[in-house]
């Protein structure tokens, strides 16, 4: 089975890209996790057993290597993401957190046992990271409200749960008023159109974010770079 998987990961690994620099910054742990995941081998479930994976649902490294940049250079505190699916992209953040030990990281993703087996939800604990890692197996539409009132305070988001336009735009609502100044949220899969309006909304009425470049084409980062003083009137169509 070893053999197969590093088989399937070399032949990933030929039928792609060159992986970006940073991938060779990652530590190991979290590289050879990813292998195996690029690879497609069975990944160890909520309920102790290995389960085959979709062979679909991931973040490449030509994303995931951004996410871990700017999570590095961002230093948070406090990062959080809406979907966990089969923990690619937490991976990436938990490998940024390794050099970072008073961090933690908080997930949401409310389909992770029906979809996933729960594969997402160890990840942590497959890089000693499990006492830093926090996931709530609920929608974020009830999560985010609750943390907010708990006065949480969070300086990194990566916002990939819902696809929805109102699923996105409403997460995006949400984190923002969490997100210290400074702070960073990003977008994945801005092929979808409705992730398309969502970040246009933050270009033309959002001031109080700044677009950071990003070398992935659809990926969009934005960072917090003051208050949202907006009169109540204000609306710009997008």
């Amino acid at each position: 089975m070893l053999k197969q998987w590093r088989k399937r990961y070399k032949q990933w690994r030929k039928a792609r890209k060159p992986l970006p620099p940073t991938y060779a910054r990652l530590p190991e742990a979290v590289r050879d996790r990813l292998a195996t995941m690029y690879a497609w081998a069975p990944q160890l479930g909520s309920d102790g057993a290995l389960h085959e994976m979709d062979g679909h649902t991931r973040i490449d490294p030509n994303k995931g290597c951004p996410l871990f940049d700017l999570w590095t250079q961002t230093k948070p505190d406090v990062s959080l993401e809406t979907g966990l699916a089969y923990g690619f992209s937490t991976l990436y953040v938990l490998g940024a957190m390794l050099g970072h030990p008073s961090s933690r990281h908080i997930a949401i993703d409310p389909f992770q046992n029906e979809s996933y087996h729960g594969i997402g939800a160890q990840q942590a604990g497959t890089v000693g990271l499990a006492e830093r890692f926090t996931f709530y197996e609920e929608s974020s539409l009830d999560v985010l409200p609750r943390l907010h009132g708990e006065s949480t305070r969070i300086q990194f988001a990566f916002i990939d749960g819902d696809h929805r336009f109102d699923g996105a735009f409403v997460d995006f609502t949400l984190a923002a008023q969490m997100l210290d100044e400074g702070g960073v949220v990003l977008f994945d899969d801005l092929w979808m159109p409705s992730l398309r309006k969502t970040v246009r909304f933050i270009r033309r009425n959002r001031e109080d974010f700044t677009e950071i470049p990003t070398p992935a084409r659809n990926l969009a980062a934005f960072r917090r770079t003051g208050s949202d003083t907006r009169d109540w009137r204000h609306y710009v169509g997008f």
